[in-house]
């Protein structure tokens, strides 16, 4: 019997009551894949209803959703048709809520199950689980165009973890074979099964690369199929630190309760943290732990008792791999790694993020042996980026200079709005202001 604790009871989902609702805005498309592994994802669900409409996604999401968002920073990154946002929509983000409540409200569709809020208590907030690009299968986009079936995007091709298809069992492609460029999840032009850059059909009869998968891509298959329809078929949800729950229950089991133990076998670190709640158990991690002990993730949502005699002793080399170990790093090794970034010429340098990105070290392991090191490399892109800004004032002092002083001679006073007619390139307002009046002081 499924243990609750940390669980949530949900009588259906919080979608609009669609039997008080009048007739939709938008199109009542049913989203494909409802109830399995190959439940559709939101974003490919609202390029199918822009498609429906016979408009531009931007278009419709600018005419007939963005009113509805109650973030106004959204209802701006929508008519300024920014994309820095878009990975969001199928995740479990309020981002992810703003859309999914919009979309709910003008097709009148239970639409939740699109997307991973259902599992925002088990996936780590502060990592987002989506992929930042489109990912697909040829494949399966050729095979379902041949056999006339709808074109769609399932959501556990963006999940970022997976790699490979779960039906094919080939590489995910996030490059358009035409264009070679990444595709965001919205773009001006796109359509769903196509490269929203050039527009070129992404499915393919065959592929050229192909490996046999090993233990863990599989492990993350099997283990992403069962979550996505657990999350849309069960009437629990788990609830934010009900991983650690899980976390507790494996101590408990393994090592009789001995944190030290435990952490010492798997050399897992921060497992004290996960079972005193102080800090929430990655994903990524409870994946790994799970790999270790053979049992799936929605068995140990259900606190399935793990078999002692089928452990997996070759995934704590994974887990080693996988999970940046707090456990014999020295500092000399990551202050190396640091300085060696920051003596690099690169341009613009690195920021702090790209540099947690490339490294074999978490950002707790780096800021903590080399605190004043992360803060240089942060001081060494700020500086660029001022002396870059400074490079660009400059030059666009050198150009209004000229139509300043014809102005002049014209008997015209250079106000900025005039000023900015004659300029052949767009310069903020502010920073126009701050020049013409520099120069002002100057011709005086």
């Amino acid at each position: 019997m499924c243990n609750n604790v940390g669980l949530k009871r949900v009588e259906g989902n919080n979608a609009p009551n669609t039997n008080n609702m009048e007739r939709s805005r938008l199109y009542n498309i049913m989203p494909e894949g409802l109830d399995t592994y190959q439940v559709e994802s939101l974003h490919s669900y609202l390029l199918r209803l822009a498609e429906k409409h016979v408009v531009p996604v931007w278009i419709l999401l600018e005419k007939e959703v963005a009113y509805l968002f109650s973030k106004e920073f959204l209802k701006e990154y929508i008519k300024k048709r920014q994309t820095n946002h878009v990975h969001y929509i199928n995740s479990c983000t309020e981002i992810t809520e703003d859309y999914l409540n919009a979309l709910e409200i003008v097709t009148t569709r239970e639409l939740s199950k699109l997307t991973l809020l259902n599992g925002r208590g088990l996936f780590s907030i502060k990592r987002n689980m989506i992929r930042k690009n489109r990912a697909w299968c040829p494949l399966c986009f050729e095979s379902w165009k041949e056999e006339g079936k709808e074109i769609y995007e399932p959501l556990i091709w963006n999940i970022e973890l997976m790699k490979y298809c779960p039906d094919h069992f080939v590489p995910l492609d996030d490059k358009c074979y035409s264009c070679g460029k990444k595709n965001k999840f919205i773009s001006s032009s796109q359509q769903v099964g196509h490269c929203g850059k050039c527009g070129n059909w992404l499915g393919k009869e065959n592929v050229e690369e192909y490996k046999e998968l090993d233990e863990w891509d599989l492990w993350c298959i099997s283990n992403f199929k069962q979550i996505l329809e657990f999350l849309q078929q069960s009437n629990n949800i788990p609830l934010r630190h009900f991983p650690n729950q899980i976390v507790k229950m494996l101590v408990n089991q393994y090592t009789d309760g001995n944190v030290s133990e435990f952490s010492r076998i798997l050399n897992v670190s921060m497992i004290s943290e996960y079972v005193m709640d102080r800090s929430n158990i990655t994903f990524e991690k409870l994946l790994n732990l799970s790999f270790y002990f053979q049992t799936s993730i929605v068995d140990l949502i259900h606190f399935k008792p793990i078999d002692k005699s089928n452990i997996n002793l070759s995934a704590i080399d994974n887990l080693e791999n996988r999970q940046h170990s707090y456990y014999n790093v020295t500092p000399e090794e990551v202050r190396k790694e640091l300085q060696t970034i920051l003596d690099s010429e690169q341009i613009p340098p690195l920021s702090m993020a790209q540099v947690i990105k490339l490294s074999k070290y978490s950002t707790y392991i780096l800021y903590k042996h080399a605190k004043d090191l992360c803060e240089e490399i942060t001081s060494k892109r700020k500086a660029h980026f001022l002396r870059q800004k400074e490079i660009k004032l400059n030059q666009i002092k050198y150009d209004v200079i000229p139509i300043v002083e014809k102005l002049l001679e014209e008997g015209i006073y250079p106000s900025e709005a005039i000023v900015e007619q004659r300029i052949p390139y767009t310069v903020f307002k502010k920073e126009l202001k701050i020049l013409i009046d520099e120069i002002m002081e100057e011709l005086q």
